[in-house]
């Protein structure tokens, strides 16, 4: 089952603009998770890459390829091989 976009908190789907709301519905449903647990991992994974970002235009192609890359690390390490492999 699959949140829908109220699954974000109040303020953060104000504050995160639809590109990357966007993104994160995406990855969710890819990797069939929760959109409130790619969110934070998003939201972090974000923050970090926006700080040295010379180009923003790339960054949700950037962030949603880091965060795949970190929850299938994260599913492996946890041994779970369900996840699509990106």
């Amino acid at each position: 089952m699959f949140l829908s976009k109220t699954a974000f908190p109040d303020c953060a789907s104000e504050s995160l603009p639809a590109v990357h709301r966007n993104a994160v519905m995406d990855i969710a449903d890819d990797m069939k998770l929760s959109e409130d647990r790619v969110f934070k991992l998003y939201s972090i994974v974000l923050e970090g890459l926006s700080r040295e970002a010379r180009i923003v235009d790339y960054l949700p192609i950037l962030v949603t390829r880091r965060v795949k890359i970190l929850l299938n690390k994260i599913a492996i390490d946890n041994g779970r091989s369900d996840t699509t492999q990106q």
